[in-house]
């Protein structure tokens, strides 16, 4: 009651100055509030609760509030098979070399990476476009939709790789723009200069190595000095 916010709010009053009567009247409204305030938050985290909307909003925010808690929560889709962590299979590579041709390679994309091995056994990779380091792009191949081909900015030089199916190097595109799109190279606008083959070599950006250190999936060697 009034009494008893009127004692609690005075300056070195304690809570003992309330009459027996208005303290257990206070605990009995605090009860009552917790136990409403945790049926309510249950029946909105679970959906069946529509919250109305504000007397002072109309328009599209009053058709936002009207939709129930769980469907705002849940947030977009996401495609898992894009969110893995990494993504591997057999493709075909164009060689450099004219007399070479395509050949069969193991392509894995991984931290904002494209990696190509020669075998499943190879420990070192062929070349690694790293998408943190320079911005990079993918396209699709006009005259065969099987191909797709990835380029660093500032570079010549484009690589084609080719898919079993349309459908395969469709989702091989969608998958490598995804990573392009988070990385550092594209968001910073890392024009490749003065770098004649930066594929060369599985060089790693910052956050790539933080990336790594943070999942305790490194290892640092002493050098003999």
């Amino acid at each position: 009651d009034q009494k008893a916010l009127d004692l609690l709010s005075r300056p070195g009053k304690a809570a003992s100055g309330l009459s027996t009567e208005a303290s257990d009247e206070m605990k009995q409204q605090i009860h009552e509030f917790q136990y409403d305030f945790d049926a309510k938050f249950d029946e909105l985290h679970e959906g069946k609760l529509v919250m109305p909307p504000p007397s002072n909003v109309s328009g599209p925010g009053a058709a936002m509030a009207e939709i129930p808690f769980s469907k705002l929560s849940a947030g977009p889709k996401v495609n898992s098979e894009l969110d893995s962590e990494e993504k591997k299979d057999h493709l075909l590579k164009s060689s450099p070399s004219f007399f070479k041709g395509w050949q069969d390679r193991i392509v894995v994309l991984k931290d904002r990476k494209l990696k190509y091995f020669k075998t499943e056994q190879s420990l070192v990779p062929s070349g690694v476009i790293n998408f943190d380091l320079f911005k990079c792009y993918v396209k699709e191949n006009e005259k065969d939709p099987c191909i797709f081909r990835v380029g660093i900015e500032g570079n010549d030089r484009i690589f084609e790789f080719k898919a079993a199916s349309p459908d395969s190097s469709a989702e091989w595109q969608q998958a490598i723009q995804f990573h392009i799109d988070k990385s550092e190279g594209f968001r910073f606008n890392k024009i490749c200069r003065g770098v004649k083959k930066p594929w060369r070599f599985d060089n790693m950006s910052e956050s790539q190595f933080k990336q790594i250190a943070d999942t305790g999936d490194i290892l640092l060697f002493r050098g003999s000095q």
